[in-house]
């Protein structure tokens, strides 16, 4: 509290040291005496944190905290908080409390599926559930659900093991530009995810052991920049890759099927439409 210049704060316990004060008693001693620019904390090994490092900080990262199980992002007025950057790193049990950030400049989502999958079932009417009478329960329910939408400009999923239709977050954002996915098996998805992800002109496949590239890309019509990468498994671009009018740069890197094909005079005028297209060769 004492630190009036404080803008970053790094936290790390040392894994399977011995504890002689519970993690929790301890962070909550350590609240800043105002918003920090960064918070970073590691190795953290209670089921949930003080209610400082949802609202303190204008930039979060989480990264090995096994037992965690609960993030409520709110100040003190209970209003969702808007972040620059959110980073959720190996956090398995880790769901999104109430209330969901009302908007992230950059979330990346590290091996922490629950994030992905609980992504909005907690909003803010379960935080008034004891004062809503049952009458009014069907509104509270409406509002909520609106409410539970968070603008993210840039999405990165990184060792995901759920298929891409179970990531509930895609249901509940808007304003998504740049959306990463690296070592994600299954990108299947429904048509009722494909809209959230409309606004998409920049996309990155990397490291995904799929068979071909997913048929949703090619309904991302604003899409200006595509990059796949070390996905052996791609052969081909589908025949709809010509109805991406706005493609302007297409990057095929470490996938050798792809970019044989790519080169080949007969798929050349498949993707003449593209103005830069970069096939490394190795």
């Amino acid at each position: 509290m004492e630190k009036n210049n404080l803008e970053v704060l790094r936290l790390s316990w040392t894994e399977g040291a011995e504890r002689f004060v519970d993690d929790k008693v301890l962070l909550e001693k350590l609240v800043p005496l105002k918003r920090l620019h960064r918070l970073v904390i590691n190795g953290y090994n209670g089921v949930s944190l003080p209610t400082w490092v949802g609202q303190q900080n204008d930039s979060m990262t989480l990264t090995g905290m096994e037992h965690l199980e609960e993030l409520s992002v709110s100040d003190s007025s209970g209003m969702s908080i808007e972040y620059s950057e959110l980073s959720i790193n190996y956090c398995p049990k880790l769901r999104m409390g109430p209330l969901l950030p009302r908007a992230v400049l950059s979330l990346k989502i590290r091996r922490s599926d629950n994030v992905l999958s609980s992504w909005g079932e907690c909003t803010i009417s379960s935080t008034n559930a004891s004062s809503s009478s049952s009458s009014s329960s069907s509104s509270s329910s409406s509002s909520s659900s609106s409410s539970s939408v968070t603008t993210i400009r840039t999405l990165v999923v990184q060792e995901s093991e759920l298929p891409m239709q179970q990531w509930r977050l895609l249901r509940h954002i808007s304003g998504l530009d740049y959306l990463r996915i690296e070592s994600c098996p299954d990108l299947t998805v429904s048509p009722d995810i494909i809209p959230h992800m409309s606004s998409v002109t920049s996309l990155v496949i990397s490291t995904c052991n799929i068979p071909s590239l997913p048929h949703w890309v090619m309904d991302l019509t604003g899409l200006e920049d595509l990059w796949i990468r070390d996905c052996e498994g791609i052969s081909s671009l589908p025949e709809g890759i010509q109805q991406l009018t706005e493609l302007l740069l297409l990057k095929i890197d470490k996938c050798p099927n792809l970019n044989k094909w790519c080169k080949s005079d007969e798929n050349k005028m498949k993707l003449v439409h593209i103005k830069h297209k970069v096939f490394p060769s190795y």
